[in-house]
């Protein structure tokens, strides 16, 4: 009886290990059915069809050209795209640093891209190749109107209007000759003009009714066309960057491989380091949008050009994050914003001079260990000491007439140039060299 008991209770736990397996299995299919059905819906169903591609975080590239670059099919379900193909593909255009593709459900597809910040151009093999702050290359201009346009500068312009004045003043004293040898050929064989008869005036008087007409039936028609606009010349390449990016050519540099979107190979990589350096901390400076060329053919008389008006000289490369914020500071605080000068660094100390007479006039330290007072004061009682001098010699009557101004005008000088430490010292030198000479 027990036994048959118990034959039994294992029937039935059989019975119910069977059922519960079987109910698993009925929820795992159920499961994957409605995933099967919910990837059919999402891949076939037309709410998820691409219709649109934009593009976000672009300034100096145009939208069409980053989604044309992305290569997106419109039409084609939101979930089949590759989005690091995409990525790759906007990735592929030489101004963009960096791209980030997303789906914005649910049918749009997003393009957000960080762009690379041109910092100059490189001009050799006679292009002038534009390059981001990592020295990459973003464009390659080659076509010589645009290279010249990319390539000014006040000097190159005044050269230009030099010649353009000589040549026509050239012209004007070839005519001015030609009128003078005229008017004596005219006074040298005087000509009689023969007396008009009446046939004559009238046959002139006729002419001249027939010129009236027909000069008036051409204006008449001439009012009556429309007149033509003159064709205008489009802008070269060059001179629309020049436009877009106000960043200076830099001249030194040599490449030996360079392609559009690519890093150079440089036939002196050290220098194009030191080069990319120089421009960085010129742009944390501020002074990099302001320059117009930089010249670092001689690595050790470095020359660089801001706004077309100041030329800046440094000695090398080395200590450039010092140098820059300084040379800042004296242009920002030191300088005129309307001043053309040379700015000289190639020592410790930093000398501003005009172009035109070469002279010092700013020094950032002082070579004379005297104070501003004092410097002036010794000049002011050389002066005067002089004009006495000069007073109270008995057999220099000449000498005594200009000795006085002489004096007077040095001392007007001082007195005019108290707050500038550098004319001081300046005016001490000219009272000594005056007192000697008389």
């Amino acid at each position: 009886m027990n036994k048959m008991t118990e034959e039994r209770g294992k029937r039935r736990k059989k019975r119910g290990r069977g059922g519960h397996g079987s109910r698993r299995r009925l929820v795992v299919f159920g499961c994957l059915g409605v995933v099967v059905l919910a990837a059919v819906f999402l891949l076939f169903t037309p709410i998820f069809n691409i219709a649109e591609v934009y593009c976000e975080g672009n300034d100096k590239i145009a939208a069409e050209d980053v989604v044309k670059a992305a290569n997106v099919e419109l039409g084609k379900n939101i979930f089949s795209v590759r989005m690091g193909k995409i990525r790759r593909n906007v990735e592929s255009i030489a101004f963009v640093e960096e791209a980030s593709v997303y789906r914005v459900f649910p049918n749009k597809i997003r393009v957000s891209v960080r762009e690379c910040m041109p910092v100059s151009y490189v001009y050799t093999n006679e292009k002038c190749y534009m390059i981001d702050e990592a020295g990459k290359i973003l464009r390659i201009v080659e076509d010589k109107e645009s290279v010249d346009a990319l390539i000014v500068s006040e000097e190159r312009e005044k050269y230009e209007n030099l010649a353009k004045k000589k040549e026509g003043q050239e012209a004007q004293d070839k005519l001015q000759k030609t009128g003078q040898d005229e008017e004596e050929d005219a006074e040298a064989e005087p000509t009689r003009t023969p007396e008009p008869t009446a046939t004559a005036e009238a046959e002139e008087n006729e002419d001249g009714e027939e010129a009236d007409k027909k000069e008036k039936e051409d204006g008449e028609e001439e009012s009556r066309t429309e007149p033509t606009a003159e064709p205008t010349q489009a802008p070269s390449e060059g001179e629309i960057l020049r436009g877009k990016y106000n960043i200076p050519v830099v001249l030194g540099l040599e490449y030996e491989k360079a392609e559009a979107g690519e890093m150079p190979k440089s036939r002196n990589e050290e220098r194009y380091r030191e080069t990319l350096e120089l421009l960085k901390e010129m742009k944390n400076t501020d002074l990099l949008f302001r320059s117009t060329l930089v010249d670092v053919r001689n690595p050790s008389d470095i020359r660089i050009w801001i706004e077309d008006r100041l030329e800046i000289m440094l000695s090398g490369f080395d200590n450039l994050s010092y140098k820059t914020r300084f040379l800042a500071k004296v242009i920002n605080e030191g300088i005129s914003a309307y001043e053309h000068a040379v700015v000289d660094y190639r020592g410790e100390d930093v000398y501003v001079r005009p172009h035109d007479d070469g002279e010092d006039r700013v020094k950032t330290k002082k070579k004379s260990g005297k104070t501003d007072d004092e410097s002036k004061e010794t000049a002011e009682k050389k002066n005067e000491k002089t004009a006495k001098e000069a007073d109270e010699d008995d057999d220099g009557g000449d000498v005594k007439a200009t000795a006085k101004p002489t004096a007077k005008k040095t001392k007007e000088t001082v007195d005019a140039l108290e707050d500038d430490d550098e004319m001081g010292q300046k005016t001490e030198e000219t009272g000594a060299r005056t007192g000697e000479e008389e």
